[in-house]
């Protein structure tokens, strides 16, 4: 007997928080067959590859590149026609809205919208997202079944208008079987990147975009690294950035690095492939968003392998983190500052403690299996009630 087929729908398949999700479940739900639509771009990206090595069909319907911006109807047409799906799973807001088109000529094939984002402060967002956002509220009772990735992201998006019915918060899983701490990995990477052995090595990880909160985050190791020097000079302190676009063609990092005297202490690594591994390099996270995380990936990852983070207030980092790590305010440098002057000097004993902590919450709540299981018990309430 065939497998019932979820047909996924994405903006894209470049390496973010959404598009990992969707290869974690695609790669750890065997009870479904996958295919994934894409609207914009190629499959040669790492997630493409990672879906190609799961023997994963993609449809690339190319939106941005076509000359008549409607040009792709029949081509998308023409996939649900083929594929057949049993449930049509769409990921962000974009793939949301387009995904409605299948309703029109399917309109008994469930449709589950999945959104990824968090509200914190919707005046920072584009008047174009704005837009979006109040469109999408207006068609929010169109689909079975709202996903969202944070308890603040449902609370914030219901506040906008987004229909309640069939809301639910499924978070992000992770496959703790990849991570685990190596020390030997950590000594041969500090070589590597030129990084002494005994020094303090804070992490950020995330692509180049204002909501991460990536200068401010300079700012404040600077201002970090200058009263360590007074109070606790014995302490090497460095940082490595990692992340699309977090490289030395960023000028406006580079220059900011720069300005503020942090050449060779603060280093950006770019998009990396090997995150499990990179992570093994701190002794400490730093998630400086400023707004946008819903859950975040990096930050799960790094509790997996045991490593104590410290996260602004947005999103579910709160609730991720638990008594594992510390929350700061996002905007607040000094008291980010002071978050990272109280890692760096806390004793081997304590941030193995902490790191232990948050590897139980993990194990706890949120390994990919038990969260493909809640996806599936999900599905499976959707596709009865359309059937009833």
């Amino acid at each position: 007997m065939s497998k019932p087929k979820i047909l996924h729908v994405i903006t894209g398949l470049t390496t973010g928080g959404a598009e990992m999700m969707l290869w974690k479940l695609v790669s750890q739900n065997d009870q479904y067959e996958h295919v994934v639509v894409v609207l914009n771009g190629e499959g040669n990206t790492l997630v493409g590859e990672k879906l190609k090595s799961e023997n994963v069909t993609l449809h690339f319907l190319k939106i941005k590149e076509a000359k008549f911006k409607l040009a792709f109807v029949p081509e998308f047409l023409r996939i649900l026609k083929n594929e057949r799906p049993d449930i049509i799973q769409s990921w962000m807001y974009h793939a949301n809205l387009i995904s409605l088109i299948a309703k029109i000529v399917k309109p008994s094939t469930p449709l589950v919208w999945n959104v990824r984002h968090s509200l914190h402060d919707i005046s920072r967002e584009s008047r174009r997202l704005k837009l979006i956002l109040k469109l999408s509220a207006k068609l929010s009772k169109i689909p079975n079944g709202i996903v969202y990735n944070s308890y603040a992201s449902e609370t914030q998006h219901l506040a906008l208008g987004f229909s309640e019915t069939n809301s639910k918060v499924l978070a992000n899983g992770f496959d703790l079987s990849m991570f685990s701490p190596q020390e030997s990995l950590k000594a041969s990477l500090r070589k590597s990147l030129d990084l002494p052995e005994d020094a303090f090595v804070f992490i950020v990880i995330g692509r180049f975009h204002p909501m991460k909160g990536h200068t401010g985050y300079i700012s404040s190791f600077a201002n970090t690294l200058i009263l360590l020097e007074t109070i606790a000079p014995h302490i090497k302190l460095y940082s490595i950035m990692v992340g699309p676009e977090l490289s030395a063609s960023n000028k406006v990092l580079t220059q900011h690095i720069s300005c503020l005297a942090l050449d060779g202490i603060v280093k950006l690594l770019g998009e990396r492939s090997d995150i499990s591994e990179i992570l093994n390099v701190a002794d400490a996270l730093v998630l400086p968003s400023l707004w946008g995380e819903g859950f975040s990936n990096v930050l799960g990852e790094a509790m997996s392998l045991s490593i104590p983070a410290i996260a602004t207030d947005v999103g579910d980092s709160s609730w991720i983190l638990g008594e594992s790590g510390t929350i700061v305010a996002p905007g607040d440098l000094n008291e980010l500052s002071s978050a990272m002057i109280n890692y760096a000097q806390k004793s081997p004993s304590e941030l193995k403690k902490l790191g232990s902590l948050a590897r139980s919450r993990m194990e706890e709540h949120f390994s990919i299996a038990s969260i493909c299981q809640q996806y599936n018990i999900f599905y499976q309430a959707i596709l009865t009630n359309s059937s009833s």
